[in-house]
């Protein structure tokens, strides 16, 4: 990656607006009753993954990692959580051809990289390319087709999931660690990126009314920690509503199971400094998790779980 990006650049096939009511349509989904809400997934158990040709790695030294040092600085007391002991990064890999209910899935090496720390609630997405984008990008395939070869197995709500849930000790009786923060990290997507550049945009001008004569802001990003919205805003809906937001609302909205009831409650994002490995023109999006009330039907849910019934 260049450190000279020109975010005035980006093309998008997502427009700032359809970001924002994408955003809140989802945004209501985790919040909703189970029986009105979506439906719940159907990969529970980490055991799916290697059925439908994934494999998971352990990534060794993450502490010496950028998203390392971020996972620390969000630590509710950093110096309690000692990156080496307690900062667990994982690789998941669509590397397997395999045969389900007699069909066969080609491997299509898509891959999942996340960096954890269970104890402070924190989950960072860090290089991710799904399945879907891993073929879609190297061959000329139309959508129909293109969906038909895919493993079912293949969103990365679903992956990052299951490698939250392989943290939990591996007991009947442990409970899932608790979910409290979920990082986009260092984002390429380019319509996640156009939204945060409409926002940019805006701090921009802004700023710049208000500047100095001679002062320019054309170049300026909100470095560490970055600036915050609460999901009421309209910039928190945008950045939900965009590629990578919508996978973090989805996680949530679809594993009210897993991960009990919750939404997300406020959105930073900011920008690298300058000599972050590249990464100046690279927006991070942080999402500040939630509860919400449960309600009588999880237990529903809960049992369809318990007894294989739950369908996708």
């Amino acid at each position: 990656m260049s450190n000279n990006i020109d975010t005035r650049k980006i093309k998008s096939t997502l427009t700032y607006h359809d970001a924002v009511a994408k955003g809140e349509r989802l945004l209501n989904l985790t919040v909703a009753d189970v029986a009105n809400g979506p439906s719940q997934s159907q990969f529970q158990d980490c055991e799916d993954l290697e059925e439908w040709g994934w494999g998971t790695f352990t990534i060794a030294s993450t502490g010496s990692y950028p998203s390392g040092d971020l996972i620390q600085a969000l630590s509710t007391n950093p110096e309690s959580f000692p990156p080496n002991s307690l900062t667990v990064g994982k690789l998941t890999l669509h590397e397997d051809t395999v045969t389900v209910n007699g069909k066969t899935y080609p491997a299509t090496m898509g891959q999942i990289q996340s960096v954890f720390n269970a104890k402070a609630g924190i989950l960072l997405a860090e290089c991710n390319t799904t399945p879907m984008a891993m073929m879609n990008s190297c061959r000329n395939i139309d959508p129909e087709t293109l969906i038909a070869g895919l493993p079912k197995l293949r969103y990365w709500s679903d992956v990052a999931f299951l490698q939250w849930k392989s943290l939990a000790p591996p007991t009947e009786q442990a409970p899932i660690p608790e979910l409290k923060i979920v990082v986009r990290y260092a984002i390429l997507n380019l319509d996640t990126r156009a939204v945060c550049n409409t926002i940019l945009a805006s701090f921009r001008r802004r700023r710049q009314e208000k500047a100095k004569p001679g002062v320019s802001y054309d170049n300026w990003f909100p470095r560490w920690p970055g600036t915050t919205f609460p999901i009421a805003s309209e910039e928190a809906k945008a950045l939900c509503g965009t590629p990578n937001g919508t996978g973090v609302l989805w996680l949530l909205a679809q594993r009210k199971v897993g991960l009990g009831c919750k939404t997300v409650d406020k959105v930073t994002m900011f920008y690298r400094d300058e000599n972050a490995m590249g990464l100046s023109g690279v927006p991070t999006l942080i999402f500040y998790v939630k509860d919400v009330a449960e309600n009588s039907d999880i237990e529903r849910v809960k049992n369809m779980v318990a007894s294989g019934g739950l369908e996708s």
